[in-house]
């Protein structure tokens, strides 16, 4: 039932018409007694150039036409990621696409950092070829593509390839997945190189900046940032980050580890967009989530001013 109810949540017609009733009852966490599943905890408000992250019990809401409630086409992939590409990088930025599988996020990344640096990790020899090409027919003469994984640890690493499934050329794995369980057979066992960020950031020259990270890796990022801990605290960037609760679990963690490895960051849920709820939601990542698999959201804290310090008047 649940996958059901999924399925006609994205599909382009009937999801919208099933968003259209949905949005009546967006405050209201239970339906007919039920988790409600049109509930929005957190969305985002246009404000002449700005956006705000508020709830729907706000004034920011409240006190806001409808038509300011951030929105988009749930037909077409990530567009909350794209928006916030967009809403988060300048010209001039370096941006490293961790798990860059064809480029898709590495050409926009590119338009958008203009005079700045796009970093691309791609281990997989097909998609590692196709992201060259896609680079070179948009002329992304900013990208740098290394042919390697990232990790906790220098060496080399088994990680299973989809053989041509349509569509699921981004379910390589380097861990046990859902995919790969269920269909071992479209699967092939190949051996890539790996290399600890730490290890090849001065190399790459992004030892002194780094403003935004993607990391998709299939259940690998939690080893990929330890890979690179030193940089990351070094140069503190924004990062966008895959999870998944059962991945997660699969490697010995959970949502929290998130939480304790960045104490110093704002940490959120970026919810996907359907049609049937077309709304940008970031919630605050809080305690342990149901089992979901979602992007997470990481800023940096803004500079805060240290009371303690404070000079006593004589």
């Amino acid at each position: 039932m649940k996958t059901f109810l999924l399925k006609l949540c994205d599909h382009p017609v009937l999801g919208a018409l099933i968003g259209w009733f949905g949005k009546s009852f967006l405050r209201h966490p239970l339906l007919f007694g039920l988790r409600n599943p049109f509930h929005v905890s957190h969305l985002v408000i246009a404000r002449d150039d700005s956006h705000y992250i508020t709830t729907p019990n706000s004034y920011l809401f409240l006190g806001s036409p409808e038509s300011a409630r951030l929105t988009f086409d749930g037909s077409t992939y990530e567009p909350e990621i794209a928006f916030l590409f967009k809403r988060l990088t300048s010209p001039g930025d370096v941006v490293l696409d961790i798990g860059a599988n064809v480029g898709l996020h590495t050409v926009t990344l590119s338009k958008l950092v203009g005079s700045g640096r796009v970093v691309a990790f791609e281990p997989v020899t097909e998609m590692a070829d196709t992201l060259s090409a896609n680079c070179a027919f948009n002329r992304s003469e900013n990208v740098t593509l290394v042919r390697a994984a990232l990790g906790k640890e220098s060496g080399v690493a088994d990680i299973m390839v989809n053989q041509g499934d349509p569509g699921m050329e981004g379910t390589n794995s380097m861990i046990q997945s859902v995919h790969l369980t269920n269909n071992p057979d479209r699967y092939q066992s190949r051996q890539i190189p790996v290399v600890r960020l730490d290890d090849i950031a001065e190399n790459l020259g992004l030892r002194d900046r780094v403003n935004l990270i993607k990391i998709d890796t299939e259940g690998f990022e939690p080893m990929v940032i330890e890979g690179g801990l030193k940089i990351l605290r070094a140069t503190r960037p924004i990062m966008i980050v895959e999870a998944h609760s059962k991945r997660l679990e699969a490697v010995g963690l959970s949502f929290s580890w998130y939480k304790e490895t960045f104490p110093d960051y704002h940490i959120f849920i970026i919810h996907a967009v359907t049609p049937a709820n077309p709304y940008m939601r970031i919630e605050p990542l809080h305690g342990e989530p149901p089992e979901i698999a979602v992007n997470l959201l990481l800023l940096p804290n803004i500079k805060q001013f240290d009371l303690t310090a404070m000079k006593k008047a004589d």
